[in-house]
């Protein structure tokens, strides 16, 4: 009974299932799901082997495939270097709990039954979405009563437009498949109306795709091509590929420079624009030969079903899916549909599932294996439910602006699952900009204007929160030493520590040139390094040093240009860093290209005129100079920012830095982080834009400008 619900159930409820309870909405819960089903399945075979002591198996292509994807995947997570963890919450878990659940659909009984309630789960799940999205797009995003994340014309159950539509597309298939050979009318009118509504959606979202009011945004094919290729280079990486969690690693060191002078380059993309090339880059040919062997043998068996109206839409939905892998990103829902229909085909296919009779205390010990596999897994996957809850938690307690909640559920979520470098981020930040807002608490005096002096023991509270911040910020780089985000990450506490503690400038030097030896194509990261450089040379007093310290800032703000030809912001820092040198002409050109590279009727277009004109003023009288540089206007959408001032020093002197951060290992599960004031989690802030402290427990993209 429960095989024959097992289909139904997760074609029905995979794609509809979502809840506010984790910090990640969708994927979170949807995994939770399939990983739950998987185990329950485990729990009842386990059952079956001490109480029949039998246990249905095939022998077949199509289980041989399957079992060597299964074994694929657990090996190349196994061998991961970098992210194993984070490898396995994400697609990881995903391609160890499908092919369990595909293999007992497979080795069920042949039953046309099962397969009418299958794909009727199916096509019910599709219309539901279709349904839901059409009235998103009408009304309920109109509906201020609805929590905020309800409020957009974005939102769907199934995760994101794109995931929606490729979802709806899929069910049409089956539904109009079905449709076209039903022969009671009753059900042929249902399956028409259904495939109506679905079509509607997809035509409604096409619309509003057509209109920009949805933007679907996709790595480009030559793009992925060049990352898929260039991951795959040394031998390791050739049969294993690079590990599920680290395309976006891949990513930022070697993307193709031309994608800094399209509309895509400010983003860090997590997948290649199709599953093909995303499974080779991340698993290997090992992985991704795998895949492709589990896909024939899907067709295969698909050629030996009956001509039937069920079983047309069975193989019609799963050539869909398997066209889909070589076109598009695939999600939890497409590798549930099609290992579920894969299963189903399966069972529909072949006679072969035998009862194998088990001997002796063999059904005791695959029963206690069974049950081990269980417990170990089901206790995994709580404590990843559990950390992620608590993020949701803080992002509550923030909504609420109850700081000791988003500090107390940083801590907690990292005590679960300590080996997640985003909390490890985001729980740096918050330790430091609590420094600075203790930092900030002393009311200056009204006579002299000047803050007191910090007290011993603020001093000591205050040194205290800046190596935790530290410690935290160390513990990131050494989880993912080849993300870029870590050292950026570290970069920015100890630019933040400038005049408040020795020795930090030499520290933001050195970790935001790691940062940028991880993504050497980013021009936003080339402004935010020369804009570190600008600010240093308005502190030394040495004129050489203060020369050098310009030469380094201009030559990445160049750098940054030279990545993004039409960077506004890139050309405005670069002119001030010209101007501070003395280099009044190039200044000046360097702000014209900034000039003529925003909207006329911006603020921004003001600022640049104003300036550029203070720079005329400082030119030789040239008549001709005043056309250097022009260029064709190409809006680049980016505010103008100068580096943000360096904090102010401390009252009493700077602190001391510790000597050695804390090395990282794993803790264990009683161990618990030190007890501290909350604070927040950093804002993406590329130009040094001054910001207020806030506290959303996001990724962070960059660090906040915090002021002591």
């Amino acid at each position: 009974m429960t095989k024959k619900l097992t289909a139904p159930v997760l074609l029905l409820i995979t794609p509809l299932i979502f809840a506010p309870f984790t910090l990640n909405f969708f994927s979170t819960n949807k995994n939770t799901f399939i990983i739950l089903v998987a185990l329950v399945l485990l729990v009842i075979a386990g059952y079956k082997h001490l109480t029949t002591k039998t246990h249905s198996h095939q022998s077949s292509f199509f289980i041989f495939t399957l079992g060597i994807f299964w074994a694929t995947m657990g090996l190349d997570i196994l061998l991961t270097r970098e992210a194993r963890v984070e490898s396995l919450i994400s697609k990881g878990a995903l391609f160890l709990a499908l092919p369990v659940i595909t293999y007992f659909l497979a080795t069920a009984k042949k039953s046309t039954k099962n397969l009418c309630w299958a794909l009727t789960a199916l096509i019910a799940a599709g219309t539901a979405l279709a349904l839901h999205g059409v009235f998103q797009l009408v009304i309920l995003a109109e509906i201020t009563t609805l929590p905020i994340w309800m409020q957009s014309i974005v939102f769907t159950p199934a995760g994101s437009p794109l995931v929606l539509m490729t979802t709806i597309a899929f069910t049409l298939i089956a539904t109009t498949a079905w449709a076209v050979k039903e022969e009671i009318l009753t059900k042929k009118t249902s399956l028409f109306v259904a495939a109506g509504i679905q079509l509607a959606a997809l035509v409604a979202y096409g619309f509003m795709l057509a209109q920009g009011k949805i933007v679907i945004q996709l790595l480009p094919l030559q793009a992925s091509w060049s990352l898929a290729l260039d991951a795959i280079k040394s031998a390791r990486e050739l049969f294993f590929g690079i590990g599920l969690a680290n395309f976006p690693v891949l990513f930022t060191q070697v993307k193709p420079a031309f994608l800094a002078q399209t509309d895509l380059w400010t983003i860090v993309f997590q997948t290649a624009s199709n599953e093909a090339l995303q499974l080779l880059a991340t698993t290997g040919i090992l992985g991704f030969g795998s895949f492709i062997l589990l896909i024939i043998a899907t067709i295969k068996s698909s050629l030996k079903l009956e001509n039937t109206s069920l079983t047309l839409a069975l193989r019609l939905t799963v050539y869909a899916i398997i066209l889909s892998f070589f076109l598009l990103p695939a999600n939890v829902i497409t590798y549930t549909f099609f290992f579920i229909l894969a299963g189903l085909i399966a069972a529909q296919s072949s006679n072969q599932t035998k009862k194998v009779h088990l001997p002796g205390y063999t059904s005791f010990v695959t029963a206690i294996a069974l049950g081990a596999i269980v417990i170990v897994s089901g206790y995994f996957t709580y404590r990843v439910y559990a950390a992620e809850a608590l993020m949701r938690q803080a992002q509550t307690a923030f909504s609420q602006n109850n700081a000791q909640g988003v500090y107390d559920a940083h801590i907690g979520a990292i005590q679960y699952m300590p080996q997640i470098t985003d909390y490890r981020i985001s729980l740096s930040q918050i330790n430091l900009t609590l420094a600075s807002s203790l930092s900030q608490g002393q009311a200056p005096d009204p006579e002299t204007g000047q803050a007191p002096e910090l007290t011993t023991q603020q001093r000591e509270q205050i040194s205290t929160l800046v190596q935790r911040a530290i410690e935290q910020g160390q513990v990131a780089t050494q989880l993912r030493p080849s993300l870029y985000s870590t050292w950026q990450n570290m970069g920015g506490i100890y630019r933040n520590l400038i005049n408040v503690a020795q020795g930090a400038e030499n520290s933001a030097i050195d970790n935001l040139g790691q940062a940028i030896a991880k993504d050497p194509v980013n021009p936003m990261l080339r402004v935010e390094y020369g804009g570190l450089f600008y600010q240093l040379s308005q502190l030394v007093q040495d004129k050489e040093t203060q020369a050098n310290l310009l030469d380094q800032s201009i030559q990445q703000f160049q750098t940054a240009v030279r990545l993004r030809p039409n960077y506004a912001n890139g050309y405005y820092n670069l002119a001030n860093a010209l101007d501070k040198k003395g280099s009044y002409r190039l200044a000046y050109q360097a702000m014209t290209q900034a000039l003529a590279n925003i909207e006329p009727d911006s603020d921004d277009y003001k600022q640049a005129q104003r300036e550029l004109l203070i720079l005329e003023d400082k030119l030789p009288k040239d008549p001709q100079q005043q056309a250097a540089g022009q260029t064709q206007q190409q809006n680049s959408q980016m505010n103008l920012q100068q580096p943000a001032p360096l904090p102010s020093p401390l009252p009493g002197g700077p602190i001391e830095l510790p000597e050695q951060p804390q090395q990282f290992e794993p803790a264990p599960e009683s161990q618990t982080e030190p007890q501290a004031d909350p604070q927040t989690e950093p804002q993406a802030n590329p130009q040094f834009e001054p910001t207020e402290p806030q506290f959303e427990p996001t990724e962070p993209q960059a660090e906040p400008e915090t002021k002591f």
